[in-house]
C-alpha cells in the first residue's frame, strides 16, 4: 500500500517509535510503500536536536530510529509532481477537512 506522509507525521513516529504511528514507519516486513517531500528532510534535519531534548533518547539512539524511518520513506522532487495532480490532492483533502 502507497502511503503520503508528511513532517508531522515523521515528527510523531519520531517521538514515540512505540506508537501507532511509529510501528508504521518501522514496519520490517515492508507492507507499506512511504512518500514524501523533498521539504520533509529538511525540517527533519532542522528540528532533530530539538526533538533529541524533548524525547529524552540518547543523540545516538535517535540518530538510528531516524535513519530506520527516513530510509523508509521515497523521497519526491516536488518539481516532478504535475498540477494536475497538485490539483487533484488538493481536492482530496479538502474533502477530508
Amino acid at each position: 500500500m502507497r502511503l503520503v506522509v508528511d513532517t508531522n507525521i515523521v515528527f510523531s513516529a519520531l517521538l514515540n517509535p512505540a506508537s501507532e504511528i511509529g510501528v508504521l514507519m518501522l514496519d520490517l516486513e515492508g507492507r507499506f510503500d512511504f512518500y514524501g517531500p523533498e521539504l520533509l528532510l529538511e525540517e527533519i534535519e532542522r528540528y532533530s536536536e530539538k526533538l533529541v531534548r524533548y524525547t529524552k533518547i540518547d543523540f545516538k539512539d535517535f540518530y538510528r530510529i531516524k535513519t530506520w524511518i527516513l530510509d523508509s520513506i521515497n523521497i519526491i522532487e516536488e518539481e516532478l509532481i504535475s498540477t494536475e495532480n497538485w490539483q487533484d490532492a488538493f481536492q482530496l483533502v479538502k474533502v477530508l477537512m
